[in-house]
């Protein structure tokens, strides 16, 4: 295509310098024709707007002040011109080569299609460690126009007169926050629309890594993130199982890979860092698990859920509440905001039904109108996901804390952290610190040792009452914190959260599962592993008093 009318789409996210540089290079493209750039801010703040002020005034600037890149993709097709023949997407901190532009809008004649990729090189500083040069954060670059894989929004150009006729599709924001939602969009064009894609080698694109993505925790996690985004969408159409079973045989893959990296002379980077998390992050699809990588502050900095609000689902007489952490947070600052009534939140799991069934105050406090159970454990996920609005999602505890305080730190709310020793509310506090968080608005209270009587309850409750904490973190342990939070919402009318150990995971006191067994469901493992003699209990005899549970509602007439 040489004689057509070509939009540049770029989204940003407080990246002014790379997104400098990249709209630099676009003013060097050689033998492409006229073009116009739209740059979607993703900042409320609007901290591209300066850098635009260097570059052509007909080049537009926009800000989409809802959080996630599908929305700032959506916000690019939004502002398209009716007149535009073509859409480019680029990354905001790539560099194009001259040649870059020309070459992707003649694959559209080369390979006749709707769609044409291109490849990316990352560019790794002088100083990367020897994993990082080993070729593990290169990108496979695709045979010319095959149309193996799917195209990213990184590099690609699309004819809008073939999107049109498709209907004008847009970018899911299901995958807003996990990453994403490019390849649910190219897979649904080309799939179930209709669209053609070919990739074209010739039209590359180069990435300078930054220094802080040299770490291995940072790959490890973004394979996973992959894996998981291909299992959340190969779900659509298979079962749970099949995807979980398909993730394994993912993870096993590692091994031949390994042996080859090994046979080569090279340590298994590739297989460690790559194939297996992608296929732990697979099977965490299966279990409903999502990876979720773009969560921030919204313009009112409360964080909106992926795909919406909390699912609600009854069973064994409680309501439970099943979403992201995005959702939950959303939930927990609107009722701190006051749109709805106060909330104690607790973190189930099936030790939490087992206990439950023993403790009646326990069971009181999960079933009063004001408890928002939360999901936070894989076989009770597994039960609600049977039940009409169920699924498998999870919250985990652990995150919700530590994003939580950051989220309700940033609009200005008075929180407590009830629960702890002295040192590891010291570690909290710092370890918040370190994240930016203004701490003063953060106040913490560590309780003698001592059963929850009557009489520890309204010493308690005297004390939350003088803090003016507008929520309160509970980190006792069950049944305790979540008989307290009850006590706490329904005699002072203020938010409470149980977190259990997630005041020693945040403190540092106490390590937590590696990620990929996070993002698995078998973090169990790891903990049992950990803590045999504390845990041996929970891990049996609860076990077996939860399935008594599931089986007697089953004679109820209520599958799980």
């Amino acid at each position: 295509m040489t004689d057509c009318r070509v939009v540049v789409g770029v989204t940003t996210y407080r990246r002014p310098e790379p997104l400098r540089a990249m709209l630099s290079s676009l003013l060097q493209q050689k033998a492409a024709p006229p073009f116009t750039v739209i740059v979607v801010d993703n900042d409320p703040a609007e901290s591209a707007r300066p850098v635009l002020e260097d570059f052509p005034s007909e080049w537009q600037y926009l800000v989409e002040a809802t959080p996630g890149i599908a929305a700032g993709r959506n916000k690019v097709l939004d502002a398209l011109p009716d007149d535009a023949d073509v859409l480019v997407f680029i990354d905001d901190d790539e560099l194009a080569p001259p040649p870059w532009l020309a070459a992707l809008l003649a694959g559209f004649a080369r390979w006749e299609v709707d769609i044409v990729g291109g490849p990316v090189r990352t560019l790794l500083p002088e100083t990367s460690p020897a994993w990082a040069r080993s070729g593990v954060l290169q990108r496979p670059v695709q045979r010319a126009g095959s149309a193996d894989g799917l195209p990213a929004t990184n590099n690609v150009a699309i004819d809008l007169r073939a999107w049109r006729g498709a209907g004008q599709p847009h970018f899911s924001e299901e995958f807003s926050l996990t990453g994403g939602s490019d390849s649910e969009f190219f897979r649904r064009v080309t799939r179930d629309l209709g669209m053609t894609f070919a990739w074209e080698p010739a039209a590359w694109v180069d990435e300078p890594w930054p220094q802080d993505r040299l770490s291995r925790r940072w790959l490890w996690r973004r394979s996973q993130r992959g894996g998981n985004v291909l299992g959340r969408l190969d779900r659509r159409d298979r079962p749970g199982i099949a995807i979980v079973a398909g993730g394994v045989l993912r993870s096993i893959k590692a091994i031949p890979v390994a042996v080859s990296e090994l046979l080569a002379g090279r340590l298994p980077w590739k297989a460690m860092l790559v194939t297996l998390p992608r296929g732990l992050g697979y099977a965490g699809a299966g279990w409903g698990r999502e990876v979720i990588e773009y969560a921030r502050a919204s313009a009112d900095n409360s964080v909106p859920g992926a795909g919406g609000t909390l699912n609600k689902v009854a069973w064994n007489g409680m309501s439970f509440r099943q979403g992201t952490v995005p959702r939950a947070i959303a939930a927990l600052k609107a009722a701190v905001r006051g749109e709805h009534e106060p909330t104690h939140v607790h973190l189930c799991n099936s030790w939490t039904i087992a206990l439950a069934e023993q403790d009646a105050r326990l069971a009181g406090a999960l079933r009063t109108a004001a408890a928002t159970n939360l999901v936070d454990g894989v076989p009770l996920s597994i039960a609600l996901s049977r039940r009409p609005g169920g699924s498998r999602d999870t919250t985990r505890g652990p995150t919700l804390f530590r994003e939580g305080v950051v989220a309700l730190a940033s609009s200005g709310y008075r929180q407590l952290l009830f629960g702890g020793t002295e040192d590891s509310l010291n570690r909290i506090m710092a370890t918040f610190a370190e994240d930016g968080v203004d701490i003063t608005t953060i106040d913490g209270y560590s309780p003698p040792m001592r059963s929850l009587d009557d009489e520890a309850i309204e010493e308690y409750l005297d004390l939350i009452a003088t803090s003016k904490a507008d929520v309160i973190w509970i980190g006792l342990g069950t049944p305790k914190q979540d008989i307290l939070a009850a006590a706490v919402t329904s005699r002072l009318g203020i938010t409470a959260v149980c977190v259990g150990a997630a005041f020693d995971f945040v403190a540092g006191t106490v390590r937590p599962a590696p990620s990929w067994l996070q993002g698995s469901g078998f973090e169990w493992l790891y903990r049992f592993a950990k803590e045999p003699r504390r845990l041996w209990r929970r891990y049996t005899l609860g076990n077996l008093q939860f399935l008594w549970v599931l089986a007697r509602e089953e004679l109820r007439g209520a599958r799980p």
